[in-house]
């Protein structure tokens, strides 16, 4: 993207996630046909198992695709896993360390130089003051960690979570002072949190990393397409001119979960066809 007088077009990537019914490989032929050309792909302990890099790689050159970035949002929302950086059981903190450190470990092998992590919510007995400080110290080690496998890690702002808005997360990441861990801006979160899209750009600044493109009712976290819910084309089109002001050169990608098996084509190639239009 560029600031020039010509109209730049996204880099467009979607979420290998969109419909848990279907298998890894048909989900990212699905994403191949309707025309993205960036994928993320969710960090479940399935990916990780041995021989599955070989596997997600040969997938990726067959389908033409890059890895733009690796996802462990997801994982860090499902309770079996239990994965927190922030919990006040030092075990769920050392597991999850260790969780992160391996994707890290796996990222730059794989292709690809992002990974995110996300907020999740606070445990009960514990207080933000507290939470936050474990959190930044977490993020701090996996920031070290990441230094020798020269790959990022962008924060992303969760309105449920410890890191609710995009102002508290840029406070948060610029307290680091790492040059490898900046912010992801999620739509859907914006629009629950109720902040203004161009200025979360403003507001994020030169450690933006990743953008999210998803839609909700406003209360809920839905993941709908862009083109359905309560934030509308002219928001999207704030944010796009805001992200090309700014020079942004990472990618945008479509999160989109919970597709049936029946709709996801239509969906991938509808929401592939609002975003190029913005």
């Amino acid at each position: 993207m560029s600031t020039s007088n010509h109209r730049d077009p996204l880099d467009l990537g979607v979420n290998a996630w969109f419909c848990k019914q279907l298998s890894l490989e048909h989900q990212l032929r699905l994403i191949s046909k309707v025309g993205f050309s960036g994928v993320e792909l969710p960090c479940f302990p399935q990916y990780s198992r041995p021989g599955r890099q070989a596997t997600i790689k040969r997938l990726m050159s067959k389908y033409n695709l890059k890895l733009v970035a690796l996802n462990l949002g997801l994982p860090f929302g499902r309770r079996p896993l239990e994965l927190n950086l922030h919990s006040e059981n030092p075990r769920v903190r050392r597991n999850t360390l260790k969780y992160v450190y391996s994707w890290l470990d796996q990222d730059s092998s794989l292709g690809c130089d992002l990974v995110y992590v996300c907020s999740v919510k606070k445990g009960t007995n514990i207080n933000d003051t507290v939470a936050r400080k474990m959190l930044l110290d977490s993020l701090a080690a996996c920031g070290e960690h990441a230094e020798g496998e020269e790959v990022r890690i962008a924060l992303e702002p969760l309105p449920s979570g410890i890191i609710p808005t995009m102002k508290c997360a840029a406070g948060f990441v610029s307290s680091l002072r790492m040059k490898n861990v900046g912010l992801l801006i999620d739509t859907g979160h914006l629009a629950i949190s109720d902040e203004s899209f161009a200025n979360s750009v403003k507001i994020a600044g030169s450690s933006l990393m990743h953008v999210h493109l998803n839609n909700n009712d406003g209360v809920r976290d839905c993941h709908w397409p862009p083109q359905k819910g309560k934030v509308k084309k002219s928001d999207y089109s704030s944010l796009v001119r805001a992200l090309r002001k700014a020079e942004y050169k990472g990618w945008v990608s479509l999160e989109i979960l919970n597709l049936s098996l029946s709709e996801g084509e239509k969906v991938l190639r509808d929401s592939r066809k609002f975003a190029s239009g913005l």
